[in-house]
């Protein structure tokens, strides 16, 4: 395939659901771990969303106005759930990610790149509006300037941009959450949780923005201006979703997790040990399991407490938030 724009040549995938448009290998030094297809499980067919994820696409769906004219890009839309989840709101639906791990899902009813977020492989103005949502802290300081003036670049004048990402501070009602991350990191040397996972998730995390006068500086530089932003300060999500879910997920699947543990130690002893050993650097050996339709009306009200952190706590500022950009 050649872009008529750039002239640059693409390897056709027929076939596939979704076009390769990486840049040339040598354009950046650095990428993300979570291209690798191994480092992060996204099989599977997609899930309703829940918890943490469905008050980031609430948010995100609400501050952004998504409309049915609206051509919008998911910008490191990972296996594209939430590109799935918005399209009865609006437009065009564009998804790009670094890897290919995209969901059966989106991959036939949405448009899907795979491509690098600091080169954007899209013409100038091509988009009314853009989200990413827990990108930022995957990037140097380098790849935060260059995605936000790509973001920048391919959204129309006055085009908006929705973040959720953090800053390196917190505010007073954080001391809870260190709280519940402390006893879960007891529980977790004692065998009652297994929180693998979770640092796995976050083990490839840069976390450049150190405060919100540094994040100011590069919307500035980027050609960004803050329309709204919210704060996440996490209280009722620390109770349910940090501490209470990891119980309820080790302890009540324990056996259905220790059977599938067997079966993959078993079949690992048929792989060469340079094999075994690179794939046990790159991803946890037991997922978190999956759960039946008699989870979703549970979770479906903790998803409803978990918002008063947002209705009740969102004017205070912390380290994670919602931010909605305009292009200027």
């Amino acid at each position: 395939m050649r872009c008529p724009v750039c002239q640059r040549s693409y390897p056709a995938s027929p076939g596939s659901g979704y076009l390769d448009l990486r840049p040339p290998d040598d354009s950046f030094d650095t990428i993300t771990d979570y291209a690798d297809e191994v480092f992060h499980q996204r099989s599977g067919e997609l899930k309703p969303l829940f918890l943490s994820a469905k008050i980031k696409m609430d948010m995100m769906s609400k501050m952004l106005e998504l409309g049915p004219s609206d051509k919008v890009l998911d910008i490191g839309c990972g296996k594209g759930q939430f590109l799935f989840y918005s399209r009865p709101t609006c437009g065009q639906l564009v998804g790009i990610d670094a890897g290919t791990n995209f969901a059966a899902e989106p991959l036939a009813t949405v448009d899907l790149t795979r491509g690098d977020i600091r080169m954007l492989p899209f013409e100038p103005g091509s988009f009314d509006k853009a989200y990413s949502l827990d990108v930022l802290e995957h990037l140097d300081e380098d790849g935060v300037v260059e995605m936000l003036s790509q973001a920048r670049r391919v959204l129309r004048p006055g085009g908006k941009l929705f973040l959720y990402s953090h800053v390196m501070m917190s505010s007073k009602l954080a001391s809870f959450q260190r709280g519940v991350n402390r006893l879960v990191r007891w529980l977790d040397k004692r065998g009652w949780v297994d929180n693998g996972p979770e640092r796995e998730r976050k083990s490839d995390h840069q976390n450049v923005l150190r405060s919100y006068a540094q994040l100011d500086d590069v919307l500035a530089r980027t050609g960004f201006r803050v329309a709204k932003i919210r704060y996440y300060n996490v209280v009722f999500k620390a109770l349910f979703e940090d501490l209470a879910l990891p119980l309820v997920e080790h302890n009540f699947f324990a056996g259905k997790k220790a059977a599938k543990a067997s079966a993959a130690e078993a079949a690992h002893t048929h792989d060469q040990q340079h094999d075994h050993d690179e794939d046990h650097d790159h991803h946890h050996d037991s997922p978190r399991p999956d759960v039946g339709r008699w989870a979703y009306p549970p979770l479906a009200l903790a998803t409803m407490i978990m918002k008063l952190d947002v209705a009740l706590f969102g004017r205070v500022r912390t380290g994670p938030f919602f931010l909605l950009l305009e292009a200027v």
